[in-house]
């Protein structure tokens, strides 16, 4: 795809992290449930 101006360019980079971004902040969110389900208490 083609970007011919600067504030094209820097949406597709935007979205681009946003998914890279993505997973982390679902994993985070995992364990957070997680945690609230064992009491708080992490196994270990």
């Amino acid at each position: 795809m083609a970007c011919p101006t600067l504030l094209a360019r820097a949406d597709v980079y935007a979205r681009f992290i946003r998914i890279g971004d993505g997973p982390d902040q679902v994993h985070v969110a995992a364990v957070g449930k997680e945690l609230i389900k064992r009491g708080g208490v992490m196994a270990g």
